[in-house]
């Protein structure tokens, strides 16, 4: 049964849940959890898979320079000349929403392509969360 149950996981292509029934099968420790407790742990294992191969397909489309530039990490240093207000409110990606653009400007070196990819992945991360959110190229 267990291996007809495998086989008919990766035929759907539900190869988290897969893994995962897997796991629990080897762990003595989720015997004591009820079906649904552990079909819940199933379930959203493949739930997270699928928005985290969005994530990652939606920032390969946008060909980001450096595809793994969040805004949680930017530099603030005074050289950089960098709102940390401004970036909170462009954060939200309302601009793309609204049709509008971003520009960046500044001095060489000083971090530009970091940023705007900062952004782009933000807003990769916005669009799989959100079914209203529109980019507009």
């Amino acid at each position: 049964m267990k291996y007809q149950t495998m086989e008919q996981l990766s035929e759907l292509k539900l190869h988290a849940m897969k893994l995962e029934y897997q796991r629990q099968q080897e762990l003595p420790a989720m015997g004591g959890l009820s079906f649904d407790d552990r079909f819940g742990i199933i379930v959203t294992h493949q739930h997270n898979a699928r928005k985290e191969a969005k994530i990652k397909r939606l920032c390969r489309a946008a060909d980001l320079r450096e595809p793994t530039a969040c805004l949680e990490h930017l530099d603030y240093e005074k050289k950089r000349n960098l709102a940390k207000g401004r970036v909170a409110q462009l954060s939200d990606c309302g601009w793309i929403r609204d049709g509008a653009n971003l520009i960046i400007t500044g001095a060489t070196g000083v971090g530009k392509t970091y940023l705007l990819s900062a952004f782009g992945r933000e807003a990769c991360m916005r669009v799989q969360m959100s079914s209203t959110f529109y980019i507009v190229r």
